[in-house]
Parts: structure tokens; C-alpha cells; sequence
């Protein structure tokens, strides 16, 4: 159990991939960035053994948070055993933010996450960073305006809320979109829902500069294709 005023740490799914080495490298900047401390996590399989390579894993992604951020942020390594999914969803519970590495070719999308990342998606408590492995290692990265997506409902509302802030922390732009099925485009309707979703957060981030859409099409697709512009 956390104390109340320890900082909950950004932690990292650690496999030794290149996905992982990319993950583990965005979190440690964005772990920098928040003054927050860093726990890699590797899950082992549940069989005596299954894993004689988890300390040389675990200590390789030490290292890539050595090589990115220095001595800026403190790292704790975790060795678990069990399901995957079961048990990054349980360090979610302590966790500021939960990183994970995507492994698949192309562009990231629905189906094509695997059952690992789409479980934990689904089950986690906290704030799930899905990086590529073919992230750009390139401070001017973080300059990228943030994209989300807004539909009225509650999670819409908390994920705005939570890309505000990433723009204010990153110091850049907010693109709110809200996609619609072309069949079902009714302008004044879903303007309303872009314009009252982001009043509150205009409010609490004047210095967020933010600039919305609407958007007819397939919203996963439209979200996909606009954040790999």
C-alpha cells in the first residue's frame, strides 16, 4: 500500500523487445517530466525456470532510463510471476500512468494490439501509454500537438481531461476531434458536444492553446490516422 504523499511511480512493462526498449525510453522522459519515480515491471511464466533471463532484462531496461534521463528520476525493478494481464493490472492500482510497448507492424489499431495490451487496456486503473516500436526518439516529439478524442460521454470527459493536461506539462497545443458515422452528421448537435466537453478544460488550462473539429468517417480510423500524421 502507498503512502499518502509517496508519488505514484510511472511503471513500465519490460520484455527485452523492441517495443519494450522504446516504452521503457518514453518513460523516462515522461517520468522526468512529472518528477514521478519509475517501476520496470517483467512478468515471468509461472513455471520454475520459464524465465532465466529476467535480472539481464530487467537490467538492460535500467540502463535505457540511465542513457535517457540520467540520475533524474529513481528506479525500482519488480519480477512477477503469473499472467500477464493479471499482473500489470494489479501494479496499475499504485500506478500514476502504466507503459506498454506495441510490437505490430503499421499502424496501431483495433485488433491489432494483441491480447496482452488489450487486456490491460481494458482492466487497467490507471492512465495506459501505448509507445511503438517505432517510436521517434526526438525531444521534438513532445512539441507535437496532443490529440483526443471527444464523444460526451464520462470516459470522453476524463481522457480530455487528462490530454489538457499532457499539453500543459508538454507546453503544446490541445486538437480535440469529434467523429461522427457521415449518415449521422448533425453539425449543431455535435458542435454542442465539442464546445460544452471543452469548456470546463479551457477554464482550468487557459494556457493551453486548443483547436477542435468535427469530423465525419470511422472514428478509430480517423483517431488512427490523424495521430500518425
Amino acid at each position: 500500500m502507498k503512502l499518502e504523499n509517496t508519488p505514484r511511480p510511472v511503471v513500465v512493462a519490460v520484455d527485452g523487445s523492441a517495443a519494450s526498449t522504446a516504452a521503457v525510453a518514453w518513460a523516462a522522459a515522461d517520468a522526468a517530466l512529472r518528477h514521478l519515480p519509475i517501476t520496470l515491471a517483467h512478468v515471468e511464466p509461472r513455471w520454475p525456470g520459464g524465465d532465466r533471463d529476467a535480472q539481464t532484462i530487467l537490467s538492460d531496461a535500467e540502463a535505457v532510463v540511465r542513457t535517457a534521463v540520467g540520475d533524474e528520476v529513481s528506479v525500482e525493478t519488480r519480477r512477477l510471476r503469473g499472467r500477464p494481464v493479471a499482473a500489470l493490472t494489479t501494479l496499475t492500482l499504485e500506478a500514476d500512468r502504466l507503459v506498454i510497448g506495441f510490437r505490430g507492424n503499421g499502424v496501431l489499431g483495433a485488433g491489432l494490439l494483441g491480447p496482452v495490451t488489450e487486456g490491460v487496456l481494458h482492466h487497467a486503473q490507471c492512465p495506459v501509454a501505448v509507445i511503438h516500436a517505432g517510436h521517434r526518439d526526438d525531444p521534438n516529439v513532445n512539441r507535437l500537438p496532443v490529440l483526443v478524442g471527444v464523444d460526451g460521454s464520462a470516459s470522453s470527459a476524463v481522457a480530455l481531461a487528462l490530454a489538457f493536461e499532457e499539453a500543459r506539462l508538454r507546453a503544446t497545443s490541445l486538437v480535440a476531434i469529434h467523429v461522427v458515422d457521415d449518415g449521422d452528421l448533425e453539425p449543431a448537435r455535435s458542435t454542442n458536444i465539442l464546445q460544452t466537453a471543452l469548456e470546463p478544460c479551457l477554464r482550468d488550462h487557459p494556457g493551453v492553446e486548443a483547436h477542435s473539429s468535427l469530423v465525419g468517417g470511422d472514428p478509430s480510423t480517423e483517431l488512427i490516422n490523424r495521430a500518425g500524421s
